[in-house]
This record gives structure tokens, C-alpha cells and sequence, in this order.
């Protein structure tokens, strides 16, 4: 039977996100793939469409808008409460610094590449532009910045990750570059970063696609909205009925149906535990996406066993 699904708030997040990215590599792509083309405007966009609209909770995060107000960055003491340690620009200083922030973009930078870019990334989290949602904007722009100097053909790495996983010495990093100016720190932790980040995108990406490669040979006598779902859910892992539907391009009863044979089969998992308002997840998927990166081979012994597997067949 068709049960109605409607996606929840953090797979809409997770969505938009990616979302937002794709659409500004394809209109970084339909412009040229150069600097000059990375603009303000791009920033305001990827802000509106990252930050979920029509929130009422909380305050108001003006999705593609520069924050009217003051901000405050503030940390834990401890148990004991917060405190404020850093006081980005008032709104008018801010808006008059993305100014300046839009000029050194489009320029052709003082530095090597990826040492504009940390400089760059540092320079707009420091600022602190919007309401909410500066972290997202600031590692998109990595991206792009990677794609407009032709380090990166497709938006297929994330920062996010090495930042999660470091997050206490990442901003301490930021604010001490304000505080002590300690540039050096800084640009070696972000270039770490970078090659940690690009060796973990590899390996999972060849993961994925072995997975992907088995399914494909596992389902390719099924039907048609079988083979398609088996698809896509390397896009999405994590969807309702209602975006299978879309996904595969099929009415939500083949949707159903299509998800149905993938849950027998143990693919996908039903996750929310209710009778309505369901979501799956395709939980091979996920585990390659969300495996402890301790337990990811590095690219030198992943190539080895790759190598080793061939010459054994």
C-alpha cells in the first residue's frame, strides 16, 4: 500500500545543501570556470538556497540576505555557561568588507592557489556575513573556489568532514589569526585538510562504486523502477515515497512498489518507525558515507588490494 512520505527537516537540510552546490557549479561551469565569475551575488544565492525557507523557529536566518544586526561568536566555559569570544563587524562594516571580500575573489590573488583559498575561507567565516548558516557558505565556496582554478572538475569533495572532526582547533585557528595573527598555523592546518579530506573522498568514492556495480548486476532483470531507485539512491540515500517518486520519475505507487522489493531485500530500511510520514535509507550507502575514517584504507593499500583482487582473477 502507498504511504504517504514527506521528508524531515534534517534530509531537507542535507538536500539543500547539496542542492545549493550543484546549482552553482552548473552556473560556475555555464559562466567559465575562472574567479571573475564567483561573485556576491553567487554567495547571497548558495545562502538562500542552503538555509531551509520558511523557518519560524528560533530567529529568522534571512536566507540569501546580509545579516541587518550585530553577531556574537560565542564558546562553552565549561560547563558553567558561554561566553562571547569574537565579535565579527557591524552589519554596515560587514557589507562594506564583502565588498572588499568580492574584489580579492575575482582577482587573480596574491598566492598559490590553495593558499588564497584558506585565505579567503578565513576571511569570510571572519566576517561572519549572515545570520546563520556562515559554516555551510563559507565550505561551499571552498568547492567552487577549487573548481574556478581547475583543481576540481566536479563538486565532489567536502570540507565539512576534517572540519566536524577538528572542529575545536578549527576555530581556534580562525580566532587566533584575528587575535595573534598566526597565519602560518592556520594555512597548514586548512592544507592539511585538503590532501586528508581529497585521500578519504577517493576511497569512498571507489567504495561506492563497486557497490554501485553490484547492485546494478544484482538487479538488472528487474523492473524498471527497480533499476532506477537502485540508482539513485547513491544520490540520496535517505528519501520518503514521495522523493523516490520524483527521483526515479515514476508515479508514488511504482515509488512504493520499487522501495518494497528493495526493503525485502534488506537495501533499504525503513527508519522512522511510523505508519506515516516514512522515510528509507539505503544503509550500505550510508555506511560507506559515514564509516569512521580509521576504518578507511588509504589509497595506497586501497590501490594494493584493488591490485591484488585483478591479478587473482
Amino acid at each position: 500500500m502507498y504511504v504517504k512520505g514527506e521528508d524531515s527537516k534534517d534530509v531537507r537540510e542535507a538536500r539543500n545543501y547539496v542542492s545549493a552546490l550543484n546549482d552553482a557549479a552548473k552556473q560556475l561551469a555555464e559562466t567559465g570556470r575562472s574567479r571573475q565569475n564567483l561573485s556576491l551575488d553567487l554567495i547571497r544565492s548558495l545562502h538562500a538556497n542552503v538555509i531551509e525557507k520558511g523557518r519560524t523557529d528560533d530567529k529568522d536566518p534571512l536566507p540569501g540576505e546580509f545579516r541587518p544586526n550585530y553577531a556574537w561568536i560565542k564558546e562553552s566555559t565549561n560547563g558553567y555557561g558561554t561566553r562571547v569570544r569574537f565579535v565579527p563587524p557591524k552589519a554596515d562594516i560587514a557589507v562594506s568588507r564583502m565588498k572588499d571580500f568580492e574584489d580579492y575573489l575575482q582577482s587573480d590573488g596574491d598566492y598559490p592557489d590553495l593558499i588564497d583559498i584558506g585565505i579567503l575561507h578565513y576571511q569570510i567565516e571572519t566576517i561572519h556575513p549572515f545570520v546563520d548558516g556562515n559554516g555551510r557558505v563559507g565550505r561551499l565556496l571552498i568547492i567552487l573556489l577549487l573548481m574556478a582554478e581547475d583543481v576540481l572538475l566536479h563538486p565532489l569533495f567536502y570540507l565539512s568532514s576534517y572540519i566536524r572532526r577538528n572542529r575545536d582547533e578549527y576555530t581556534e585557528l580562525l580566532l587566533r589569526v584575528n587575535e595573534e595573527g598566526v597565519w602560518s598555523e592556520w594555512l597548514e592546518f586548512f592544507l592539511n585538510g585538503l590532501k586528508i579530506q581529497a585521500d578519504e573522498a577517493f576511497i569512498r568514492a571507489k567504495l561506492l562504486l563497486r557497490l554501485r556495480n553490484r547492485y546494478k548486476e544484482k538487479y538488472e532483470d528487474a523492473a524498471l523502477s527497480v533499476q532506477r531507485l537502485v540508482e539513485v539512491i547513491f544520490t540520496e540515500p535517505v528519501f520518503s515515497i514521495n522523493r523516490a517518486a520524483e527521483l526515479i520519475d515514476m508515479t508514488p505507487p511504482a515509488a512504493n512498489s520499487a522501495v518494497g522489493t528493495l526493503e525485502e531485500d534488506g537495501l533499504l530500511w525503513e527508519r522512522t518507525g511510523k505508519e506515516r510520514y516514512q522515510e528509507f535509507q539505503a544503509d550500505e550507502v550510508l555506511d560507506v558515507l559515514n564509516r569512521d575514517i580509521d576504518d578507511i584504507p588509504s589509497p595506497e593499500s586501497f590501490m594494493e588490494r584493488e591490485d591484488a583482487r585483478f591479478k587473482g582473477w
